[in-house]
């Protein structure tokens, strides 16, 4: 089982979304006539030549289309069009020789992402982008472990439109404690550091679900800090663009059977700005 072959369909639409960023904070427009559509197919062929590495090629092709008054709020959000249509072509490599999936102590687990929107064909859209996502997870001494996890991307060219210039503030790319803010930009790199101490390490034993009967529980208290920078060539009055940020604290990892991991933080950022955020993502 070497080898793999998927496919995927996808249709979205709302009633709302987010237009534009000003001053690192999204602002969103809504509307009852459905202000964007969005489809996209793609084939994908996988190849896993070794247990920890995984190569994938895939080939896309995306639809994305705007209301008129959407685009009169935001003309730049899809570079001046109503309407774009684009081939995505991406090669992507894994390795991950971590001990435990969900929460690591010893290992390296590495993403390359290598994407390349609009081809010959295309007019629409043009950008290139490699994307890395490496970590390094070590055990010091006993219950006390700590992990390295290094995010970054170069796009290019610089000059995007709104849609396709999201960099920090999405998913699990953030500063921790800058949670409240967006970065919008080409290029950006993140540094996540963690120092880790295992307090409770248990199974649980429960008779209403007899499928999960058992359930492991572990409790980590840590510190982290987090350095990152995201490079916008039109920052605007963003003011968090084009600088490098500190955001540092300390939480607890809670990690329910396989499966689950709750991520309870209390962090700071050099505005002066504290707050307790509760994640489901991984670091």
């Amino acid at each position: 089982m070497k080898q793999g072959l998927g496919a995927s369909i996808t249709y979205e639409t709302g009633r709302e979304i987010n237009f534009i960023t000003d001053q690192n904070k999204l602002y969103f427009f809504r509307s009852e006539h459905y202000p964007y559509q969005r489809f996209k197919s793609k084939l994908a062929y996988t190849y896993r030549n070794r247990y920890a590495a995984i190569h994938e090629a895939n080939i896309s092709y995306h639809f994305i289309s705007i209301s008129k008054p959407l685009y009169e709020l935001s003309p730049g959000f899809l570079g001046g069009l109503t309407r774009v249509n684009f081939f995505e072509l991406n090669y992507i490599f894994r390795f991950n020789n971590t001990d435990i999936r969900l929460y690591p102590i010893n290992g390296i687990e590495l993403k390359t992402v290598f994407s390349k929107k609009g081809l010959v064909v295309d007019k629409d859209v043009n950008q290139f982008s490699i994307a890395t996502e490496t970590s390094y997870y070590r055990s010091i001494y006993g219950n006390v472990s700590s992990s390295f996890i290094f995010r970054g991307r170069l796009s290019f060219p610089q000059n995007q439109p709104y849609y396709f210039n999201r960099a920090m503030g999405f998913k699990s790319e953030y500063i921790r404690g800058y949670e409240y803010y967006v970065m919008d930009g080409s290029h950006y790199a993140l540094l996540r550091s963690n120092l880790r101490f295992k307090i409770l390490d248990r199974i649980l034993t429960q008779n209403i679900l007899k499928f999960i009967k058992y359930i492991p529980l572990k409790i980590y208290s840590k510190a982290y800090d987090d350095i990152g920078y995201v490079h916008n060539s039109n920052p605007q009055n963003s003011k968090l663009n084009n600088k490098l940020l500190n955001g540092y604290g300390v939480g607890l990892d809670v990690l329910i059977s396989y499966y689950v991991r709750l991520r309870l933080e209390y962090s700071f950022n050099h505005l002066r700005e504290n707050a307790l955020f509760l994640h489901s993502t991984k670091d």
